[in-house]
Order: C-alpha cells, then structure tokens, then sequence
C-alpha cells in the first residue's frame, strides 16, 4: 500500500536473483527506508530489504515474494519469506477469498448501539 509512504524513487535497475529488476526506495512518515525490488517484466514486487529497530539496534530484514497466483482476478504471491540474522518466516498462501463474510460476523451489538449518539 503506497499511501503508507511519503516518498518513492526509483533507485537503479540491477538483477536480483537473475531477474532484471528496478530498486525503488520508499520513506516512511517516521523516515524509515523501504528497499523494494520490482520486476522489470511484470511489475510484481519480488522483495526487499529494510532496517528494523530492536533492542539490540537496528538490524538489517530482508523479504520475498513468489509464486505468484491468480485470485479472484488479481495475482497475489502465496510465498512470502520474511529474514533476519536470527530466523526466517515462511508464509504461505493457499487461497484468498473476496466478499464471503456473512454481514452479520460484524454486526454491531444492540448494546454497543445503545451508546452511540446520533
């Protein structure tokens, strides 16, 4: 989601994982920097790199994004690494779905709806 930065440059197109890509740097409101590689062929997000701040210092995160898949009309990638110096997280996606939720899962309580002020 773009809106959570305040700033986008593209920084150089170089390879990453033998695939031509653009860097694009991305600022945070906070001044955190966002490095994030988009692939010149598609266009998809293919990872990056960031600092996190811990209470170690900060420390150096990297992420991926793969196996992308069609769902519900748009491509989402189902395989997500997120590391670090000290573990790596997987995730993995097997299916999005789109408008399922029953209006009632999120229905406001009547006595939530007695203190609300018109």
């Amino acid at each position: 989601d773009f809106t959570r930065f305040t700033s986008a440059e593209t920084v150089d197109q170089t390879t990453v994982d033998g695939r031509k890509v653009y860097r694009v740097k991305m600022v945070r409101p906070n001044g955190d920097a966002v490095m994030e590689h988009f692939d010149v062929e598609t266009g998809y997000s293919i990872g990056g790199t960031m600092s996190v701040a811990t209470p170690m210092g900060a420390m150096e995160t990297s992420f991926s994004y793969t196996d992308y898949k069609p769902f519900g009309g748009m491509q989402f990638a189902t395989r997500v690494v997120q590391r670090n110096p000290q573990f790596e997280v997987v995730i993995l996606i097997a299916s999005v779905e789109f408008d399922t939720l029953d209006e009632a899962a999120v229905a406001v309580p009547d006595a939530v709806k007695a203190l609300i002020k018109p």
